[in-house]
């Protein structure tokens, strides 16, 4: 079955799709600008500071416009577009029938136990690929009643003391709405983030994803790429529900 992606919670992911080739060029641009070679040159986290707020301030990428919502799938640009489904045979079906005429398409399991369909191609055959995705949903029984529920991390402690470094950081240096971000996804972390388990699949739940596509869109890019590198690092499910596909 196809699964409607949370938009704005992969804002990061959808403009490295995007933009990844003029990012790139932008950040080395950057760099030279400032007198290194990687931001791993930097002598204090001040400075690092700084590098990555001119690249927020400065960097000029595609409108978010560009991003389309197509049926139940995304459009990544104007010729690639990504269906994710809950099963794999029904994946592989859709695959199979899209082959003959589009560009290439490629199927992945992403961690948290979806399947990622990313198909390539013209205007017109994307538009036919989503058509028969639809007519594909339409004939397939919807999922039972979901069951509630809390997610905890099993790398809690090491996810939290790593955290806490990031947000003594931004303490020392008077970042207070950083703070304000990383206090309230610490908070919801630690209560348990609420999910939803379809058979044996856990996601995260709509008002869960709501809370968090806020916090992390107000939040600098340094801090929460930062937070997304632990996550993934120590618990790459909890990275999948809420930053990736």
């Amino acid at each position: 079955m196809i699964h409607d992606l949370p938009k704005s919670l992969v804002e990061d992911s959808r403009k490295l799709l995007q933009q990844g080739a003029d990012y790139e060029e932008f950040f080395k641009k950057a760099l030279k600008k400032f007198g290194v070679n990687s931001p791993a040159d930097f002598k204090s986290d001040e400075e690092k500071k700084k590098f990555f707020d001119y690249v927020d301030k400065n960097f000029k990428g595609k409108s978010e416009e560009s991003v389309k919502e197509f049926y139940r799938g995304y459009l990544l640009d104007e010729g690639s577009l990504n269906y994710v489904y809950f099963d794999k045979a029904e994946a592989n079906k859709f695959k199979k029938k899209i082959e003959p005429f589009v560009d290439s398409v490629e199927m992945e399991r992403s961690v948290a136990g979806h399947f990622n369909v990313m198909v390539k191609g013209e205007k017109k055959d994307l538009k036919r690929a989503t058509d028969i995705a639809i007519k594909m949903s339409e004939e397939i029984e919807p999922l039972g009643e979901a069951k509630k529920g809390k997610y905890k991390s099993k790398k809690s402690s090491k996810i939290t003391s790593e955290i806490n470094k990031i947000l003594k950081r931004e303490k020392k240096g008077g970042y207070d709405d950083v703070v304000k971000g990383i206090n309230s996804f610490m908070k919801m972390f630690k209560s348990g983030l609420e999910t939803e388990m379809y058979d044996d699949m856990e996601i995260l739940t709509k008002r869960s994803l709501k809370s968090l596509d806020k916090i992390f869109s107000d939040m600098e890019s340094q801090p929460r790429d930062e937070i997304a590198a632990i996550l993934d690092k120590h618990d790459p499910d909890l990275y999948d529900m809420i930053f990736g596909f």
